[in-house]
């Protein structure tokens, strides 16, 4: 895995797993190269599987945080809206001890709601997340981004 042999490392991991079922490190490792692969909905169904195992593994519950965002953005690239959505709602419904997934996802549902002209909602989650999120990464960066251009919106509204 850490030779980006993403492929090699998923089908060692897998094989691991088959013969001991409860071995959390390929779990682990498996789910990453997954992630790294970009295949998402494995990465989920892997990390679901091996929290069977052991349910707050912090290497599962963090790479399946991810592996959903990703599924969820993948959604909207791809216009699928209302599954996105429901992903998002879905993701945000169960928690997660990982703020930043958790955050993550909050920016792409206000993004979601901008397309669906929800701007009122959209302005409301990240005005939410700009008073309760402390991480120090790259969120508070989009969240301005997005409160701009809401707030130019408004203005050109306005204007009109």
């Amino acid at each position: 895995y850490r030779e980006g042999k993403y492929a090699e490392s998923i089908a060692i991991c897998i094989q691991e797993i088959q013969e001991n079922p409860e071995n959390l490190d390929s779990y682990a490792v498996l789910c990453w190269g997954l992630v790294s692969n970009r295949q998402y909905s494995e990465a989920e169904y892997w990390s679901t599987k091996g929290r069977s195992v052991s349910k707050y593994d912090p290497r599962l519950v963090e790479i399946q945080a991810e592996a959903k965002y990703y599924l969820a953005q993948i959604y909207f690239d791809n216009k699928k809206y209302d599954e996105c959505e429901k992903e998002v709602l879905n993701y945000i419904e169960v928690s997660t001890p990982h703020s930043y997934w958790l955050a993550r996802s909050f920016v792409l549902l206000s993004d979601l709601y901008m397309k669906q002209d929800r701007k009122a909602e959209a302005k409301q989650y990240l005005l939410t997340l700009k008073n309760n999120y402390s991480g120090n990464d790259d969120i508070a960066g989009l969240i301005k981004e997005r409160l701009d251009k809401l707030a130019a919106e408004e203005q050109e509204t306005v204007a009109q």
